[in-house]
């Protein structure tokens, strides 16, 4: 009989953990601490970042009409009437004629709409010489340039990073709700001391601790510090009690082997359940899993490679699934270096990599510089007893870097951001407007593009996607979002209403400039006009969020948006269309499996139920048609 108490398979070990329930509560923490951490919540911007119109350059604040046809042989002279500084509200307002002395971040003055550079001017006692003209908003960052309010700055169950921390920052969230996941760490065997101390004779330090604790604060789990336990049954006991009633799970390491110190497997069956003890793998055979006090019980073995390696292969995947984490370790093919001789056992090994050849650095189980010298792992099936040098074999890269697995790049939706959140992979977004994700599209950078621009097939094809498929979506109602009630869009002209735009190649831009012609036409004057007429026309924004929020705030009146946004934000909402927002993705593309999943959870009863009022899916979503 084996001296374990049953070598069970690593197929069943891994169908017993994810049949374990982890659930995280989720706790507010000062935005510092959050690092490391997973989100709770989508995070939108509060406010436009930055919150007002800034220079750009160091130089001088002008109109721009006051510019036009100033060259180096025939510049214009403009009266300085101040200086602006970073920090400082303008008291002062620019006239036609005049300019304003301003430095790099500092606030336009009103009246100001660019900048002259410092090296295009001449300054002559009370004036300036502008040897250069310059655009509207030329050297200007608009508020809102960089992040909108209202806008996404963070994704539910991401894992927070210093640059994520950076966005919330500048966006003011000094708070920020995120997952706890406790999990209480402690290491047994009387050998064992912390490297704290001064080593002693026939002592070794605790490694496992220090390892494990690391490996959990990577995937934003709290880790709860227990200490060392002695080969002390009752201690241990007491240990593994409180850990199990203070935290969601328990991992220890150390007397899990047969022997003298075979103590935990009894305490496991005495206090709780033994779910299997042993299992069919080199290293890390005597691994054991139980539950106390309704907590997984995760005893990994005492030797330090034994015990990183299992946390590796079994335990983490169901820790990262508990925190809606997926799976982020590489896997590549690669060649071995030299023959290798095995016993036939299922095996993890680590290896090291370089170019395209790995090779192996396993010492021995008690070896920690095995992993720490290795750059990945390979998994060996059982009966294997010779692998030849230059076979391919596939390793799983320790790395951590995240690399988005799918691009998607067009106009923005929150329907696009619900999918993102329902998929498994990572879906990167890149707001550019329908437009945009025509021209990209057609440069073949994305693997999806979302657009909205009437009939959407004959724009596909009128930009010559022949490569490309286009795939039904949803309908969305787009209409006047507004602060005060309204019955059409005339009424925003004859009321001199100021109203936020979108950004250029947005669907809802050319909407808005289809209703501009519309009622020129209908007036008998010129469209451009009409347009250039219309309070805060030249004001755009990146997102339906933000142009919501523009609203919400007062520095707009009226705009055109999505149904859903105006709700979110307590603002009234006038019908104009139900529009169909469609998906373009190139054929070569279609039937990889990231795509494939996008393809279903836009499909999915769950995307359906989840979407917003306002939005909708139909018969027709999800159907393919050649372009």
């Amino acid at each position: 009989m084996s001296k374990y108490r049953r070598l069970i398979s690593v197929e069943e070990a891994k169908r017993i953990l994810f049949s374990l329930e982890l659930k995280p509560e989720i706790e507010e923490v000062p935005l510092l601490e959050s690092l490391g951490r997973v989100s709770a919540e989508s995070i939108f911007s509060p406010i436009d970042v930055p919150p007002f119109e800034r220079a750009s350059m160091d130089g001088f604040a002008v109109r721009a009409s006051d510019t036009f046809d100033a060259r180096e042989d025939s510049p214009k002279s403009l009266r300085i009437k101040g200086k602006v500084l970073p920090g400082e509200k303008p008291e002062i307002e620019i006239e036609s004629g005049e300019a304003i002395e301003i430095a790099t971040g500092a606030m336009m003055p009103k009246g100001a709409d660019a900048v002259v550079m410092i090296e295009d001017c001449i300054v002559e006692n009370t004036h300036v010489k502008v040897l250069k003209a310059v655009r509207r908003f030329e050297n200007v960052m608009s508020a809102g340039g960089d992040i909108s309010g209202g806008e996404r700055i963070l994704k539910r169950y991401t894992l927070i990073s210093p640059h994520h921390i950076g966005v919330l920052a500048a966006s003011g969230i000094s708070r920020i709700r995120v997952l706890s996941l406790k999990v209480g760490i402690f290491s047994t065997g009387d050998e064992i001391i912390d490297c704290r101390k001064e080593l002693e004779e026939a002592k070794i330090y605790d490694v496992n601790r220090y390892s494990i604790s690391s490996s959990l604060k990577l995937i934003g789990c709290t880790p709860v510090d227990y200490g060392i336990i002695g080969d002390d049954e009752r201690e241990i006991e007491e240990t593994l009690e409180r850990a199990a009633l203070e935290c969601h799970a328990v991992i220890t390491s150390g007397s899990t082997s047969v022997g003298v110190a075979d103590l935990f497997p009894k305490i496991i069956e005495r206090k709780g359940q033994l779910l299997f003890h042993g299992v069919n793998i080199r290293p890390g055979k005597p691994f054991l899993v139980g539950i106390v006090n309704g907590r997984p019980v995760f005893s990994l073995p005492g030797y330090p490679t034994s015990a990183l390696s299992i946390f590796i292969y079994f335990v983490e995947p169901l820790f990262r699934r508990a925190m809606h984490l997926r799976d982020e370790r590489k896997k590549i093919r690669m060649k071995l270096t030299s023959k290798m001789r095995l016993d036939g056992r299922r095996q993890i090994l680590p290896v090291g990599v370089f170019r395209d050849k790995c090779y192996p650095v396993f010492k021995s189980s008690g070896a920690i510089t095995s992993l720490s010298e290795a750059e990945g792992f390979v998994e060996i099936p059982e009966n294997v007893e010779v692998i030849d040098e230059g076979e391919e074999l596939e390793v799983t890269l320790f790395s951590e870097k995240r690399i988005p697995d799918i691009l998607f790049m067009g106009s923005h939706c929150p329907g696009v951001e619900l999918i993102d959140e329902l998929m498994e992979c990572e879906m990167k977004i890149v707001n550019l407007g329908s437009t945009g994700g025509l021209m990209v599209m057609r440069r073949g950078i994305p693997d999806i593009s979302g657009i909205h621009l009437g009939d959407n097939l004959l724009q596909a094809r009128e930009y010559g996607l022949k490569n490309c498929v286009l795939v039904k979506g949803y309908l969305r109602e787009q209409g006047i979002i507004s602060s005060v009630p309204l019955s059409s869009f005339e009424e925003i002209v004859d009321k001199d209403l100021r109203i936020v735009n979108r950004n250029p190649g947005s669907g809802t831009r050319l909407l808005l400039d289809r209703l501009i012609e519309e009622l020129a036409e209908k007036r008998g004057i010129e469209a451009e006009n009409l347009r250039r007429n219309l309070k805060g026309y030249e004001v755009v924004v990146k997102t339906h969020s933000s142009l919501a929020y523009y609203i919400s705030t007062g520095r707009a009146d009226a705009g055109i948006g999505l149904k859903y946004v105006a709700l979110r934000y307590n603002l009234f909402f006038t019908p104009l269309t139900e529009e169909e927002y469609d998906f373009l993705i190139p054929i070569e593309r279609l039937e990889e499996s990231t795509v494939q999943e996008f393809l279903s959870v836009l499909r999915s009863k769950e995307f359906s139920k989840r979407l917003p009022d306002g939005i909708r899916t139909y018969e027709r979503t999800g159907e393919i048609i050649k372009i």
